[in-house]
């Protein structure tokens, strides 16, 4: 027997036991496996993929270990994938009911070298369908612009930047707006429903919001009267003016109901305006500035004369005299200059009641202390000269 004839009876003999052992696939299997064929791009940034069953998914794997990045629910046969300008090292493509187990999960694997091109590129067919991605979750959150979070909107963004957008100040959720519609607004409906409101545009006539409370026929609030001819003039006291529960507003200073007595400048009743040491010469400025003028005028020119008396009249100490008309000098311009500077002070002088609102202010005081001052010298000269002169002075003075 020849080499060639053992050999093929051996196999025949071998067939026969080992065909019952092998596993083929049934009719409705080898329908539904795909025939797949992937062509990379020159420069490994994309990938085109074609298959004779409906692509399920792809899965793009990356050189750079960038995690996979998988394509979903797609449709076609046909389709063109890349992720943000990423090298591919791979693609997984799931199609018709492949099962090859290269991949993890994801279908038959197709792998490239990293920095290389594809050894037998050809060109990239026209797709026939799009492949469209899986889209990355979106997160509310309230974004605050760093610096001006009067511009603060809600807005999405993907799941993979809030992260960021937390660490400038962004916050999870919408922005909240008041009922105004201002963003981070402090505006509140009230209780009559009024953004903004205070609770008034719905008060009833006791102002209660929202109550119940009405003006009955004689204008009673809450009342319950209903016969007009019912109704008493007044549910209450009439005060001194004639109003029903009135506060005597028409009582004058000198409590005389309806009468003209006034306050003056110095805070008195019917006064002249000349209770307050002359500072107050009236309810007008001039006036009042000519009184503090006049006063002092007046006081410095008595001090004067009457020294000029005393030395007439008496033997008196020249130097005593000239000096107390020094001083009455000075305090006379001493006084000039506070005058001025209360007036300056208190412009609107009978407006705010000044010889009462003033009564602590230092200026004043100074200036008091002036016309006191001159007060006495001027009865110290007067004194002096009425002993040294008494009448033969008087008349000395009369005949010249």
């Amino acid at each position: 027997m020849s080499i060639r004839r053992a050999v093929t009876q051996l196999a025949v003999i071998l067939g026969s036991y080992l065909l019952p052992c092998m596993v083929t696939p049934t009719a409705a299997q080898s329908s539904c496996l795909p025939v797949i064929n992937v062509t990379f791009a020159n420069d490994g940034l994309s990938v085109y993929v074609e298959s004779d069953k409906d692509l399920s998914n792809v899965v793009l794997k990356f050189c750079n270990g960038t995690p996979d990045y998988k394509f979903d629910n797609l449709s076609g046969l046909t389709g063109t994938f890349s992720y943000q300008s990423l090298e591919l090292a791979g693609v997984w493509v799931k199609s018709g009911c492949n099962q090859s187990g290269d991949g993890p999960g994801y279908g038959e694997f197709f792998g490239r070298s990293c920095g290389g091109g594809d050894p037998d590129p050809t060109p990239t067919p026209t797709a026939t369908a799009t492949a469209t991605p899986t889209p990355e979750p979106k997160v509310t959150i309230c974004h605050i612009p760093p610096g001006n979070p009067s511009q603060a909107q809600t807005i999405e963004v993907d799941e993979s930047a809030v992260a960021a957008h937390l660490a400038h100040g962004d916050i999870l959720g919408a922005c909240p707006v008041d009922c105004g519609g201002a963003t981070f607004g402090s505006a509140t409906v009230d209780q009559c429903g009024v953004c903004g409101g205070n609770n008034t545009s719905c008060a009833d006539c006791a102002g209660v919001p929202n109550g119940g409370a009405v003006f009955d026929v004689c204008g009673v609030c809450g009342g319950t009267a209903t016969d007009p001819n019912s109704c008493d003039p007044c549910e209450g006291t009439v005060d001194r003016c004639g109003v029903c529960n009135g506060k005597d507003e028409c009582v004058d200073c000198a409590d005389v109901p309806n009468g003209g007595a006034q306050v003056d400048c110095c805070g008195v009743c019917q006064g002249k305006n000349k209770s307050c040491l002359g500072l107050c010469g009236g309810c007008n400025t001039l006036r009042i500035r000519r009184s503090w003028l006049q006063s002092l005028a007046g006081l410095v020119n008595s001090v004067r004369i009457s020294s000029a008396k005393e030395l007439r009249c008496t033997k008196g100490s020249v130097l005593v005299v000239n000096n107390r008309q020094d001083q009455a000098n000075q305090l006379f311009q001493e006084g000039v200059s506070l005058a001025y500077a209360l007036f300056n002070r208190y412009p609107a002088l009978c407006g705010v009641n000044f010889c009462q609102s003033s009564a602590a202010d230092s200026i004043r005081l100074q200036l008091e202390s002036v016309l006191a001052k001159l007060y006495n010298l001027n009865r110290e000269a007067k004194e002096n000269a009425a002993k040294g002169c008494g009448r033969s002075c008087k008349k000395k003075s009369a005949r010249r």
